[in-house]
């Protein structure tokens, strides 16, 4: 998963950009694992 602030400019987004692996996860890590994937997206956005 690539968690990214779609509003900062291209040039810029290495600076800011994280990614996390889901152990087991398939196509869709949201339904894999809905905790997992909800509290990795809730620590990036703070």
């Amino acid at each position: 998963m690539l968690l990214l602030d779609v509003g900062l400019p291209p040039r810029n987004a290495a600076e800011y950009a994280e990614s996390a692996v889901q152990p087991g996860a398939g196509p869709s890590p949201r339904l894999d694992d809905p905790a997992w994937f909800t509290r990795t997206r809730a620590a990036f956005l703070g």
